[in-house]
């Protein structure tokens, strides 16, 4: 998946920024696991509109020819920071909207209200379970296959509209992120041991 930055549709980047995290893995290697974590935050001028974009990237080190490694879990999730949650009267639209069953690769999505937001591209949600919650004012996505599959990289996106409580108030979010690595010999199956990497904001 790519969203990566999204276009305004009527809206102005409020602010934006990423944290990049490396962890040492649980078998021989010359690598870290790598973790990149974005998101933007786009505002309607005069208005309580506000929308979040968010990415990450995460990438499994490189290990020794006797270990395979399959990446097992990989979520990205979104929620108002702890005590701001009266800062958001409610969350207005959110993407991907469906599981990955009804997903539409390369298409362009619009996440708004009331005629502004922005516009992401989807590129691939395969084995991508979508979490939102309107109630908490709170997004996710997961990526969560049913086998257990071989591979080094794996990208998440997800979007959402609010609407904050007046004018003045501007929305925080505090963002997490959740890795979790099988290791394995000749055969991977789910007795094998597995490692969890975890990188929230403070206000999670």
């Amino acid at each position: 998946m790519g969203y990566a930055a999204a276009t305004p549709n009527g809206m102005y980047l409020y602010s934006n920024d990423c944290f990049t995290g490396y962890f040492a893995p649980q078998f021989p290697s010359d690598h870290d696991h790598h973790m990149v974590t974005c998101y933007e935050k786009y505002a309607e001028a005069g208005t309580r509109e506000w929308a979040y974009n968010r990415w990450g990237l995460w990438t499994t080190a490189d290990a020794d020819l006797n270990v395979r490694t399959a990446l097992i879990d990989y979520t990205l999730r979104s929620r108002p920071w702890q005590g701001t949650g009266a800062r958001i009267s409610r969350m207005n639209d959110y993407e991907p909207r469906s599981p990955s069953t009804q997903c539409n690769p390369g298409a362009n999505v619009d996440v708004g209200f009331n005629g502004t937001g922005i516009s992401i591209p989807i590129d691939n949600c395969e084995d991508v379970v979508v979490l939102p919650d309107t109630g908490a004012r709170s997004m996710g996505v997961d990526y969560d296959p049913p086998f257990i599959r071989s591979g080094d990289q794996r990208a998440l996106d997800f979007g959402m509209h609010v609407t904050a409580r007046d004018t003045t108030t501007v929305p925080l979010y505090a963002d997490y992120v959740w890795a979790e690595v099988m290791t394995c010999s000749i055969i991977c199956s789910p007795e094998n041991p597995s490692f969890s990497y975890v990188h929230t904001d403070s206000g999670w």
